[in-house]
């Protein structure tokens, strides 16, 4: 009775993990079906930044930066951003001001981390490439010995001094749905600067949409994003 009893168990052990299997399998089938159902193109999307405005507003320098965004499947999210920024900025140890406007731009894509990629909310991680021309002022308020050599103390007030530079950045992001059709999110990208052109007389201190004229930076991005249906 007991060899029975052991058997029957071990039987309906065996038939439930199947049972299991079978619909995990299922299940995977069914995920990859509605994947493969689904259209290409899903539509579009615009964006605004209200974190680059509001660091201009209360700091030295930020930006205003708008996006576009396809939606392949509701997995890869081709992106194209467009800003413009600003610096106005004083060091308070040197008395040397900077300040520059120019526009820039990247181009990149976000990938969707979720598992229903169908759902309003996303999470996701993404690279772009940036780029920007522009030019700078560089104006002393106070004398400037040379520090080696020493001799006459001069003023040096340069403007429009050319320059351009080049950066990579990775990030992530997530985005909640509001309403049909309207997300708000945050995103977080870490930026390594490929080039930024320096002359004899002086060195950007700020470079439009990458920030601060560093090998390594941080950027944040709070922004309102808008579905557009084409």
């Amino acid at each position: 009775m007991k060899i029975l009893t052991l058997i029957s168990l071990l039987a309906f052990s065996v038939a439930a993990h199947a049972q299991q299997q079978i619909a995990e399998e299922q299940a995977q089938k069914i995920l990859a079906q509605d994947n493969d159902s689904v259209a290409l193109f899903k539509g579009a999307a615009v964006g605004v930044d209200l974190f680059g405005l509001a660091r201009y507003k209360f700091g030295s320098y930020g930006n205003a930066e708008a996006s576009l965004r396809i939606n392949l499947k509701d997995t890869f999210f081709p992106i194209f951003e467009l800003g413009y920024g600003m610096c106005d900025h004083t060091n308070d140890e040197t008395n040397i001001s900077y300040k520059s406007k120019a526009p820039y731009f990247r181009v990149g894509c976000d990938y969707n981390m979720l598992r229903n990629k169908h759902q309003g909310n996303r999470l996701y991680a993404g690279v772009r490439f940036g780029y920007t021309k522009f030019k700078y002022d560089v104006e002393t308020h106070n004398p400037i010995v040379d520090p080696v050599w020493g001799g006459e103390e001069l003023y040096f007030n340069e403007s429009g001094i050319s320059s351009r530079a080049a950066w990579g950045e990775i990030g992530l992001g997530f985005e909640a749905q509001i309403i049909s059709g309207f997300h708000m999110g945050w995103s977080l990208h870490y930026k390594r600067k490929f080039t930024a052109k320096s002359t004899k007389i002086a060195s950007p201190w700020y470079i439009p949409g990458y920030g601060n004229n560093r090998d390594t930076q941080w950027g944040l991005n709070y922004s309102l994003i808008f579905d557009l249906h084409l």
